[in-house]
């Protein structure tokens, strides 16, 4: 399994978006202009992701985006950005920055579903002496509709 960044037209959003959750994906939608602040950003993916806790830190959005436990999905995740093409580097300035900065955190959770989270979930076994128990890669994929 390899997760991965799409760019797709927004023609094609809907029939994905529908393929991934038949599948049995969780699946969230969140606008490109949330990206361009931190607060807002961690307002929506805490309402999206359905966190236990409102998150009020960026530390905290990593620790509960790299869990999801609550969420019972064996399959995996997946994120559409609507209007990607707002974060644009033609008119770059601060907000752009910020949205770069959490685009950039999508892809770090991308890859712990993917590889880390089986060992960073395991445990060490004893008898046997190897790791073993971690939670098994998931599907992250994120969606960058235009």
């Amino acid at each position: 399994m390899k997760n991965q960044i799409f760019r797709i037209s927004k023609l094609e959003k809907d029939k994905r978006k529908n393929a991934i959750y038949d599948r049995g994906a969780f699946v969230v939608e969140i606008e490109s202009d949330s990206l361009k602040n931190n607060e807002l950003f961690m307002e929506k993916m805490s309402r999206l992701f359905k966190f236990p806790y409102k998150v009020t830190n960026l530390n905290a959005l990593n620790d509960y985006m790299t869990d999801l436990d609550w969420l019972n999905n064996e399959i995996g995740y997946a994120i559409f950005i609507n209007d990607f093409s707002q974060i644009s580097c033609a008119s770059y300035d601060e907000s752009i920055k910020i949205a770069e900065t959490n685009f950039v955190r999508m892809i770090r959770w991308l890859y712990y579903w993917e590889e880390e989270v089986e060992r960073v979930t395991s445990y060490w076994d004893e008898e046997k002496q190897i790791f073993s128990g971690g939670i098994s890669p998931r599907i992250f994929n994120v969606y960058l509709v235009d």
